[in-house]
């Protein structure tokens, strides 16, 4: 189980064994395995020692999935020699590190990349091995100690084709949002939560109209939300609670109500909204959850809510409701 060979060769291809949670060393003898396609360690206990080198030697490689397998130490560079692969996950192991991220930039052919929960501080190179990705679909780096680093520091980006972004919880990076996002016109997925980000949400956020998802929570964003929202036709789950934005939500939410037919989740809680519920509340049918506790917000509660049958959650509490 979990193994599979190639019915023209007979060689081994693949060894999917994340299911068997492995213990022990990894013998190098494995390293003989030369037509290996695809190998999943995943969920295994190898007790905090370093991914081995031999792995590198994989040349056939397209999918690695070592996450949450107990590994440590650095990341070999060996792993910059798979040229093919495809799919590489080394999220959930906390004790590995990485000093640079040269050998990510030799992966040309990723789609996937995930190194979430790892501890990347020294990689001051990330975002520029990230820009010679040009087929890359997914990046998650969330919780992996990112430097502080000029996250606008170059013009043109290569990676085009991201459908998701997710470097949340990295509060070393204490920036304004770069400017580059708004070049990621396949984008679905978009989360900056907790990465010490400032200034304002720009109107080129309505470009992004693939977007499903926004998390831009626990930052310092200001300023208003832009009108711009009204473009994301496809959102469902919209979060910038904890910030500082201002504005009047009847704008915001009329603003939303354009083209949001799809939107399940809202959540401004925590920021210096002002304004009434009246007007617009109740044409959001659709939203399952609604936060907007901790605000400004004035008036009456109307009695329209009760229209809203889809609700589930419902927070509108730390206002100044008459």
């Amino acid at each position: 189980s979990g193994v599979r060979c190639s019915k023209k060769t007979s060689r081994v291809i693949q060894l999917d064994l994340g299911e068997f949670a492995l213990q022990g060393e990894i013998s190098p003898t494995l390293a003989a395995l030369t037509n290996l396609v695809y190998l999943n360690l995943s969920q295994s206990d190898f007790g905090k020692v370093s991914i081995p080198e031999f792995i590198g030697s994989f040349k056939l490689l397209r999918y690695l999935d070592l996450s949450g397998a107990h590994f440590g130490g650095p990341v070999p560079p060996q792993l910059g020699n798979l040229s093919r692969l495809q799919h590489l996950d080394l999220s959930g192991s906390n004790m590995i590190t990485a000093d640079n991220f040269h050998w990510v930039s030799k992966l040309t052919s990723l789609r996937y990349l995930d190194l979430s929960w790892s501890y990347l501080a020294a990689s001051l190179d990330w975002l520029q091995a990230v820009n010679m990705l040009p087929f890359l679909q997914v990046l998650r780096l969330n919780d992996a100690s990112l430097p502080a680093t000029n996250l606008n520091s170059f013009s043109q980006v290569n990676f085009t084709t991201l459908k998701i972004l997710d470097l949340k919880s990295n509060t070393n990076l204490n920036s304004s949002l770069p400017s580059w996002i708004w070049n990621l016109s396949s984008l679905s997925e978009l989360d900056l939560s907790s990465c010490g980000l400032s200034g304002v949400i720009p109107d080129e956020l309505g470009k992004l109209t693939s977007l499903k998802f926004v998390g831009l929570t626990d930052n310092k964003l200001e300023g208003s939300i832009p009108r711009s929202v009204s473009g994301l036709c496809n959102l469902v789950h919209l979060d910038l609670s904890g910030n500082l934005l201002s504005g009047d939500i009847t704008v915001i939410a009329k603003a939303l109500l354009h083209c949001m037919k799809r939107l399940l989740i809202l959540d401004l809680a925590d920021n210096k909204l002002k304004g009434n519920l009246s007007g617009w509340l109740e044409q959001m049918a659709s939203l399952r959850v609604l936060d907007l506790s901790k605000n400004s917000l004035s008036g009456d509660v109307p009695a329209s809510m009760g229209k809203l049958l889809n609700l589930k959650h419902l927070d509108i509490s730390s206002n100044s409701f008459g």
